[in-house]
């Protein structure tokens, strides 16, 4: 179900999903998002909010499928290091 969700957001936004991706997953700070990105933490915190709101809108059953989906993703990316 993950994978249906990001690759979703991937179609509909890639900056979008390369940030929730960076932020979520690989665990980034906002601020090291943004100096990536070279742009506010405001910004990037926006980009974030509109996501979030995104994904919960395009899960028809309840928001917290989607981020139980998420939770799993991320629990599993602190057992697999991504270099």
């Amino acid at each position: 179900y993950a994978r249906t969700v990001l690759d979703d957001l991937r179609s509909k936004n890639q900056k979008w999903y390369d940030v929730f991706l960076m932020r979520h997953l690989l665990g980034f700070s906002v601020a090291e998002i943004a100096e990536y990105y070279q742009c506010s933490d405001t910004a990037i915190s926006n980009i974030l909010y509109k996501t979030r709101k995104y994904l919960n809108q395009k899960d028809d059953n309840s928001s917290s499928t989607v981020y139980l989906s998420l939770l799993f993703c991320f629990l599993m990316s602190k057992y697999f290091y991504i270099y």
